[in-house]
C-alpha cells in the first residue's frame, strides 16, 4: 500500500476502482499551414457554434440537477467562447500566419489562457483551466474525436492532473465516489461542481497519472488529506467502518417522515432531467419526482426521438422510482433551447415566444407521439402527466381530449393502459387568475416559482443586471401563492410548489403556513431542506 497527502477542498471519505484519467493532448503548435485560409476560418466558425451548443446543453442540464449557480460555470464558458479576443486570436493567426483552425485554436487559446494564468488573482489564474477546456472542446469537434468516457460499473475514484467541468460532467454517475488532483485549484470551477455534486476531492496530491499504473483500488480521505493506493484487506476493514460510522452521525434517517402544525405530510420531491439521476441515494431520500423535464430528451439532437425511445426512457423512470410518483412535464421547449430537431424559428423573445403547450397543440405528431410514450410507461409506475405554459382552460381541455383519444387507440390495439392523472402548471399571471377554473379540471396543481416570477415582475430572471429585483418572495407573489393553494383545495387537488422559492428553506414556514405541504427542487438541496424539516416540525420514526 502506498500512502499519499494532499489538500481536501471537499470532505469525505470514499474508496473504490482507481481510474486513471490520461492528461489532455498538449498544445503543440507545429506550424501547420493551410492554403485556404478563409475555409479553416469557415470551419472554426462552425465549430465554435457546435461548442456553443454544446455549452448550453450542458447548462441546462446542469441547472437542472445542479442548480443555477454552478450551471453558470458554462454559460461563462460560453461568454469566453464568443469573446471578441478570442475571435480576433484565433481568426488572426489563420488569416494573417495561415494556420490551419485546429493549430489557430491552440495557438490563440494558449496565449490568452498564459495570459489568465500570469495573474496575481487565484480566482483570475483559475480561468485559464475554462479557456483550455474550450481549446479542447474545439480541437475535439475539428478533429472529429468526441469520444464519451464509460464509467465503470463500479464504485470508482477518478485519478487525474487535473480535471475540467465538461470532463467531470462526463465522468459523472452515481458510482463516482471521489476525485484525486496532481495539481487542481481551491478557487476552480472544478472544485465548486465537485462540492455542487458532494464528491470527496483532493488537490496537490503528491502522484502522478503515470505514477499509479498497475495500481487497481484506492482509498479517499479527503477530509484528512490523505489516499491509499491499493490497501490490503485489514485496512479496508477498518476504513469502511469510519466511513459507516461518519455516514451515520448526524445523518436523517431516509424514511423518516414530517408533518405540518396542521397534521399534513410534507413531500420532499426532486426535479431531475434523465434517469441516470436516479441513483439510490435519490430514490431514498425524496418521495418522488416532482418535476421530470422532458424536453432533455429533445435537445442537441438533429433527430426526433421516437416513441420507443421515449417509451424506454419514461419505463426506466418508472421502474427506478419503485412506485413512488413520477410527474412527466410535458415538453416544454422553445427558441431559447437548443434543439436542432425541432427546427424551431429565431424569436426576439424566446421566454414569451412559441413553446410549451402551445408549441405542442400546434405540432400535434409530435404531441401525441410523446403522450403515446407515456401512456404505455404508464404501467410500469406511478407516472403523472403536466402541462406547462397553460393560459387558457381551453388548452387544458385540447390536452384531456387528445390524451382519453390517445389511451382508448392503445387499449384497442391491446395495450394495459391505467389512467394517467393530467396536472395544470401554474407559471403564468393567466393561470393565476383562472386557477379555480384550472382545479376543477385537473387532477393536480404544480407552481412553477422561477417563471412565475419573472412573467409576473416583468424581470428576465437570465439578466444579471436585474438580480437584486428579481424576488421569488416578492408581495405579488405571495399574494397569487394564497390564491392558487386556496384554489387547490377548494377543488380537493393536491398542490406542490416547484423552483427557487421551493428549496429556499429561508421561506419554508411561510409556505407551509399558507398550506402548501410539498416541495419540488433540484436534489443537491434536498439534504439541507430534510435538515431543516428535522429542526422545525413533528415528525414520525420510520417504521421497523
Amino acid at each position: 500500500m502506498r500512502t499519499g497527502k494532499g489538500l481536501g477542498i471537499v470532505n469525505g471519505m470514499a474508496s473504490g476502482k482507481l481510474v486513471v484519467v490520461q492528461p489532455r493532448t498538449p498544445l503543440h503548435l507545429e506550424a501547420e499551414k493551410t492554403a485556404d485560409p478563409r475555409h479553416e476560418l469557415d470551419m472554426y466558425l462552425k465549430a465554435r457554434e457546435e461548442a456553443l451548443l454544446q455549452l448550453r446543453l450542458l447548462q441546462e442540464q446542469s441547472t437542472a440537477t445542479l442548480g443555477k449557480e454552478q450551471a453558470a460555470i458554462f454559460e461563462a464558458q460560453a461568454m469566453m467562447l464568443m469573446d471578441e479576443d478570442f475571435e480576433d486570436a484565433v481568426s488572426s493567426l489563420i488569416l494573417k500566419k495561415n494556420l490551419s483552425a485546429t493549430q489557430a485554436v491552440k495557438a490563440g487559446g494558449r496565449k490568452i489562457a498564459a495570459l489568465f494564468l500570469g495573474m496575481e488573482d487565484e480566482r483570475m489564474r483559475s480561468k485559464s483551466a475554462d479557456i483550455l477546456d474550450l481549446v479542447q472542446r474545439l480541437h475535439s469537434i475539428l478533429s472529429g474525436q468526441t469520444e464519451i468516457p464509460v464509467p465503470p460499473p463500479e464504485a470508482f475514484i477518478l485519478l487525474a492532473e487535473d480535471l475540467s467541468p465538461s470532463e467531470l460532467i462526463q465522468w459523472r454517475s452515481p458510482l463516482l465516489k471521489g476525485i484525486v488532483l496532481s495539481r487542481g485549484s481551491a478557487h476552480s470551477h472544478l472544485a465548486i461542481l465537485a462540492a455542487a455534486m458532494k464528491i470527496p476531492c483532493l488537490i496537490s496530491a503528491d502522484i502522478e497519472p503515470d505514477q499509479a499504473r498497475g495500481n487497481t483500488r484506492i482509498a479517499l480521505d479527503a477530509t484528512a488529506g490523505f489516499f491509499y493506493l491499493d490497501p490490503g484487506v485489514e485496512f479496508m476493514s477498518r476504513f469502511n467502518q469510519k466511513i459507516s460510522r461518519e455516514d451515520s452521525n448526524g445523518q436523517i434517517p431516509v424514511d423518516l417522515r414530517f408533518y405540518s402544525p396542521r397534521g399534513e405530510e410534507i413531500e420532499v420531491l426532486a426535479n431531475i432531467g434523465s434517469p441516470e439521476e436516479l441513483d439510490p441515494d435519490l430514490q431514498k431520500n425524496c418521495q418522488g419526482i416532482g418535476l421530470f423535464r422532458s424536453e432533455f430528451i429533445f435537445m442537441g439532437r438533429r433527430e426526433l426521438p421516437s416513441e420507443e425511445e421515449q417509451f424506454e426512457l419514461y419505463r426506466r423512470l418508472a421502474t427506478g422510482m419503485k412506485g413512488k410518483k413520477v410527474v412527466i412535464r410535458t415538453l416544454d421547449i422553445g427558441a431559447d433551447k437548443d434543439a436542432p430537431c425541432l427546427n424551431l424559428a429565431k424569436e426576439e423573445n424566446p421566454a414569451l415566444g412559441n413553446r410549451g403547450i402551445r408549441l405542442c397543440l400546434q405540432r400535434p405528431e409530435l404531441f401525441r407521439t410523446q403522450l403515446r410514450a407515456v401512456c404505455r410507461a404508464a404501467v410500469y409506475g406511478k407516472l403523472m402527466l403536466l402541462v406547462p405554459m397553460l393560459i387558457s382552460v381551453d388548452e387544458l381541455l385540447q390536452v384531456k381530449r387528445l390524451l382519453l383519444d390517445i389511451q382508448q387507440e392503445l387499449r384497442q390495439e391491446g395495450l394495459e393502459i391505467p389512467d394517467l392523472p393530467l396536472g395544470a402548471m401554474i407559471e403564468t399571471p393567466a393561470s393565476v387568475m383562472l386557477c379555480k377554473e384550472l382545479a376543477a379540471e385537473a387532477d393536480f396543481l404544480s407552481i412553477g416559482t422561477n417563471d412565475l416570477t419573472q412573467y409576473t415582475l416583468a424581470i428576465d430572471r437570465q439578466n444579471p443586471e436585474l438580480a437584486s429585483l428579481y424576488q421569488q418572495a416578492h408581495p405579488a407573489l405571495l399574494r397569487m401563492l394564497r390564491e392558487v393553494i386556496r384554489a387547490a383545495k377548494a377543488a380537493q387537488i393536491p398542490c406542490s410548489i416547484c423552483g427557487g422559492l421551493a428549496q429556499d428553506t429561508k421561506h419554508t414556514a411561510m409556505l407551509i403556513d399558507m398550506g402548501f405541504s410539498a416541495f419540488s427542487m433540484a436534489p443537491v438541496h434536498i439534504p439541507g431542506f430534510k435538515k431543516f424539516l428535522y429542526e422545525h416540525y413533528s415528525r414520525s420514526e420510520p417504521s421497523l
